[in-house]
């Protein structure tokens, strides 16, 4: 079966420009005795501006040899006065993959795995026992000695940085017996001025883990939500959420959880991730099959994490202040609800544009827009700028300590057993 192809609207006869959608048959001969005939069908659509051409051939000889042949259906589009171009030929959605939770999440495995081999150098035991970590995991010392968030090690406190006659318990032989050691020591200093400034205490946390429990639970989470939000938002978007909401809850800990507390764990990552879900499940409520099911499911889960986050050793802020950095990033990265991204919207050209700089290029996509959507634009403005205030506000705070609350320990404890004096030094 042979098929011409049409190249252009403009040059070709054969094309008809219509204000109406009709339909027109065309035939034509080739001087060949095998030369099959074309028949053309084409409709123009003046609401989007596309020319649709479906082509059936058929011998001179024998037309009822072709007619069970199934039709070869092709389309061209018209756009304007601007020269036809295939459809295929167009960019097309990339398919995206959730490379980025995977590699994380065995970073993390493979991180959880070297801290039970410190801890087994050391100690002569992969773990310690259940009164000194209950998740099954290494000693606190050789958490921090990781990189764990510990406030002395990260900013001069009064009375205890450079303070040579406080001694720390520190682990450094195989008897798991505990030695005395200066801060210095224990934050492993490369300097003789013994000033805190481990600044990336902020960061290196989530890499980190306090036991098989904890890393199980956060490594289950966060594949659960990460692997599907990924594929949603794109690997960009998703790692600028995750980090930042993870970031973000180690700063408001280390603002209002005691100075003594070890600040361990992806926990304000998941978080962040567990808000994307709960604002995409909003935005797009009347095209989910099952929204309730959904949304009973995403509030389990955050209950639960957020009742686990009142026992001790765990720091509830992370879980708080990720969740809220996660709900600003998604307002402030991701688009508009569904129902805020319709309207009579011009179909734009952008791709007859070389340089990505030339700004006509996005003028259709800011026409005819309802007053709602403009809204919506000013609120995703309001919340990137209130995420750099909280990220400025709560830096300074953590280094000056300005400003302090009593109360706010109870977020992250019960006040029975002591657990709320579990980290003050």
């Amino acid at each position: 079966m042979d098929v011409e192809h049409l190249e252009t609207a403009n040059d070709d006869p054969r094309w008809i420009n219509t204000n109406n959608s009709s339909n027109v048959e065309e035939e034509y001969n080739d001087d060949s005795d095998h030369q099959p005939l074309l028949k053309q069908n084409i409709e123009y659509s003046p609401k989007k501006k596309v020319f649709i051409a479906w082509a059936e051939t058929s011998s001179n000889s024998s037309i009822n040899e072709h007619q069970n042949q199934p039709e070869t259906e092709f389309q061209l589009s018209v756009i304007d006065n601007q020269p036809t171009v295939a459809l295929e030929q167009q960019p097309q959605t990339r398919k995206r993959y959730s490379w980025f939770i995977l590699i994380v999440s065995v970073i993390q495995i493979c991180v959880f795995i070297a801290e039970l081999i410190t801890n087994w150098v050391l100690t002569g035991s992969p773990i310690m026992n259940l009164s000194s970590n209950p998740f099954f995991g290494p000693s606190s010392n050789v958490l921090i000695r990781m990189g764990a968030g510990f406030t002395p090690c990260m900013h001069t406190i009064n009375n205890l940085t450079g303070n040579s006659l406080l001694k720390f318990g520190c682990l450094n032989s195989t008897t798991q017996t505990y030695q005395y050691c200066t801060l210095k020591e224990l934050c492993h200093f490369h300097d003789d001025s013994q000033i805190p400034n481990q600044w990336y205490r902020f960061i290196a946390p989530i890499f980190l883990h306090a036991g098989v429990i904890h890393i199980g639970m956060n490594i289950i989470t966060q594949l659960l939500f990460g692997l599907i939000i990924e594929r949603k938002i794109g690997t960009f978007r998703l790692i600028v959420i995750y980090f930042a909401s993870g970031i973000f809850g180690l700063v408001l800990g280390s603002n209002f959880a005691p100075e003594g507390f070890v600040r361990i764990g992806c926990s304000g990552s998941v978080f962040g991730l567990i808000a994307v879900a709960h604002l995409d499940l909003f935005y797009n409520w009347a095209h989910k099959k099952h929204p309730i099911k959904e949304l009973i499911m995403i509030l389990i889960t955050t209950t639960i994490d957020l009742s686990i986050g009142l026992l001790p050793y765990i720091d509830n802020f992370s879980h708080a202040g990720g969740f809220f950095m996660g709900i600003l990033l998604t307002l402030a990265l991701l688009g508009a609800p569904t129902n805020l991204r319709k309207g009579n919207i011009t179909e734009s050209n952008m791709y007859n544009y070389d340089k990505w700089y030339n700004l006509e290029r996005y003028r259709p996509y800011f026409l005819n827009r309802s007053k709602k959507w403009w809204i919506w634009w000013l609120v995703r403005f309001i919340a990137f700028i209130t995420v750099i205030t909280l990220f400025t506000i709560l830096i300074i705070n953590f280094y000056t300590r300005m400003f302090k609350c009593s109360w706010c320990k109870y977020i992250s404890c019960l006040p029975v057993n002591g657990w709320c004096d579990i980290g003050k030094l």
